[in-house]
């Protein structure tokens, strides 16, 4: 296996190792929502792998690109830019029946999640796409669970006032935010 190129700043890379390497002994599976090339994808695998760990990795991906940006997005992303070939990416990984591709858009997928999540990681970019995951995620995250989110930044301002609104809402009483800071963008950790 060839790792992909991860885009991920060092301190959040570091930092996504670190929440899903801590979600191992979670019960349920792992998932990633925004796969793009696969490079976090990967260290997700190779987590897995190191704590001999029997999970799946569900990956949602379109392949196709951004969905159409709305409003919140502020005209930083057009439709079908991001765009990955899924072959290379499933070809990144080599025959591993832990590893459970879902293409297609989030809206159209989002009914595949498994039913318990022990650690999500979330890069979808845009406001639309993100506020229906975090919420199809929340509703089956495992106590003690983690959701990593992107690009939670001003540079991002539709999926930053997704976690926002998301945070606000009642359905987040009783997580933990915690900011982790990266260049050019933060992410940031929701925790039970």
């Amino acid at each position: 296996m060839n790792a992909p190129e991860c885009l991920l700043c060092e301190s959040r890379r570091s930092a996504l190792i670190r929440v899903a390497a801590s979600c191992v002994t979670i019960d349920g599976d792992f998932v990633e929502c925004g796969v793009y090339k696969g490079g976090s994808a990967f260290i997700l695998s190779q987590i897995l792998d190191f704590c001999v760990s029997y999970k799946r990795l569900h990956l949602f991906d379109s392949f196709a690109g951004c969905s159409a940006p709305d409003e919140a997005d502020g005209g930083c992303l057009s439709k079908g830019c991001l765009r990955a070939d899924e072959i290379e990416v499933r070809n990144t990984f080599g025959p591993d029946e832990r590893i459970q591709f879902h293409a297609g858009y989030v809206e159209n997928t989002v009914g595949e999640l498994p039913s318990a999540i022990a650690f999500a990681h979330i890069d979808l970019d845009l406001y639309g796409p993100t506020k229906l995951c975090l919420a199809s995620v929340a509703q089956r995250l495992q106590p003690g669970g983690a959701m990593v989110v992107d690009d939670y930044s001003p540079r991002w301002p539709g999926c930053k006032a997704a976690v926002d609104e998301f945070l606000c809402g009642g359905l987040l009483k009783g997580w933990k935010p915690k900011l982790i800071p990266g260049f050019p963008d933060n992410a940031i950790i929701l925790t039970r």
